[in-house]
């Protein structure tokens, strides 16, 4: 790459001084005759000293630099800020690659102390490289092998520069108690829609109102000799249950959901202007936790780290038809995480409907069909 540079030469008559110099054989590229005292001419930067040579009474100043030599005085003018960068760059790299923090999830502190002996002898422990993805599965494997009767699962998860160590202890499920004689009865006010009953007496009928208490399939038998004897009773019932929610939908609505996406981004802060690292792909809303990594007191200038989590914003205005809707997507949503077993909606209706300036509350009547029955020990005295 060639340097060139753009002279502006003014004297008496220029023309007859660039005549002069190009019997000197210096080459010009580029010539513009501003008047008869004044012209711009571009040379290479090799020519300029024999052109000073042959000036005389002609005056020369530089008005601008081109290729090599310009590339040359932007680094020494702006050196210490490259060298900075460049600093910076190896540190990321160096720093992106150990491990700052291992961190096991667990609630049991005895598992967490085992594998926190048993991941420092496989070299996972604070200020270590990075391992691959085939090394970690086959720590992974060795881990639980050597602990068969405390490790059920491991999972070692890198996070940044952080590894997360989830781990699941292995336990003996403990037989549940048998319990020889009981009933079944109404865990709730309902109405029976259907009784199934695998053992013992089955005192209500489809239909029957019951309260919360009252016994629907019985432990106790009546023998042929008049006497009853304990047993055990099983089976499901289901009855129709009555439930009223109530509902605020807000009439503009925002929300700022995380979608489970991070990543960690190295930010150069110089003057006031923000110089992403390594970022090729942005997120356009993101929630951020930052930590200064490296600051100067001599220029305006610091490095960060960043930890971005990527944000699902939804920004919407409702009508008041379209608030009750989702009012009620939203009940039944609310009703249905109630119940660890499925549930059916019988029927709904809205008994009342308040209209703010922001907002829609909504109150809905719900009939739903549900299990009712649970057991009742029979005490043996």
């Amino acid at each position: 790459m060639k340097s060139y540079l753009l002279i502006e030469v003014t004297g008496k008559n220029i023309n007859n001084y660039i005549e002069r110099i190009i019997k000197k054989k210096i080459n010009i590229y580029f010539s513009k005759i501003i008047n008869n005292k004044t012209a711009y001419l571009k040379i290479e930067y090799s020519d300029y000293p024999r052109l000073l040579k042959y000036k005389s009474t002609y005056k020369l100043k530089i008005l601008n630099y081109y290729g090599l030599i310009k590339t040359k005085r932007i680094f020494n003018k702006n050196k210490i800020l490259f060298l900075l960068i460049i600093f910076a760059v190896i540190f990321i790299t160096i720093l992106s690659n150990v491990i700052l923090k291992v961190e096991v999830i667990h609630s049991n502190k005895e598992i967490r102390l085992l594998l926190t002996q048993e991941l420092n002898n496989y070299g996972i422990k604070k200020y270590s490289f990075k391992k691959t993805y085939q090394q970690l599965e086959t720590i992974e494997e060795k881990i639980v092998s050597n602990n068969p009767n405390q490790i059920e699962w491991l999972e070692i998860i890198n996070k940044g520069t952080k590894y997360i160590v989830k781990v699941e202890e292995r336990k003996v499920n403990p037989t549940k108690e048998e319990i020889k004689y009981q009933n079944i009865i109404a865990k709730k006010n309902a109405i029976i829609t259907g009784i199934i009953a695998n053992h013992g007496v089955v005192l209500k009928n489809k239909n029957d109102y019951v309260n919360k208490g009252d016994v629907i399939i019985s432990g106790y038998v009546t023998l042929p000799d008049g006497s009853s004897a304990k047993t055990y009773s099983s089976g499901k019932v289901y009855g129709e249950v009555w439930y009223t929610v109530e509902v605020t939908q807000p009439l503009v609505y925002r929300e700022e959901k995380l979608t489970g996406k991070t990543k960690e981004v190295y930010i150069i802060n110089f003057l006031n202007k923000r110089i992403s690292i390594f970022d090729f792909k942005k997120y356009e809303s993101f929630q951020t936790n930052k930590k200064n990594l490296l600051s100067s007191f001599i220029l305006p200038i610091n490095l960060l780290k960043e930890q971005q989590y990527e944000l699902n914003v939804i920004d919407e205005v409702y009508t008041k038809e379209e608030a009750i809707m989702i009012a009620k997507e939203k009940a039944q949503t609310k009703l249905k995480t109630m119940f660890e077993e499925n549930i059916t909606i019988k029927s709904e209706q809205i008994l009342n409907i308040k209209l703010d300036v922001d907002k829609v509350t909504t109150k809905i009547f719900y009939s739903i069909i549900e299990e009712i029955g649970e057991i009742q020990p029979i005490q043996e005295n």
